[in-house]
């Protein structure tokens, strides 16, 4: 059985509203149209609803400064 620790692995579509300070219409268009370009994050679709892999958004965002944060 897999062990889940309490860090959080994805992003929901409200999260990266906030982070870059979209509408929330806008930011849904945006996340569809990187999921179906596959690029430049990755995005995971689950049915109807979307997930964002923290590390791939955070690196998109922070290019190099990611590294010098840690």
């Amino acid at each position: 059985m897999a062990v889940i620790d309490n860090e959080k692995r994805v992003y929901k579509v409200p999260e990266i509203q906030e982070v870059l300070g979209m509408g929330r219409s806008k930011t849904y268009a945006f996340v569809k149209e990187v999921y179906d370009k596959k690029g430049p994050f990755r995005v995971i679709k689950i049915g109807e609803s979307y997930r964002i892999p923290c590390h791939s958004f955070d690196q998109w965002l922070f290019g190099d400064e990611e590294r010098v944060r840690d």
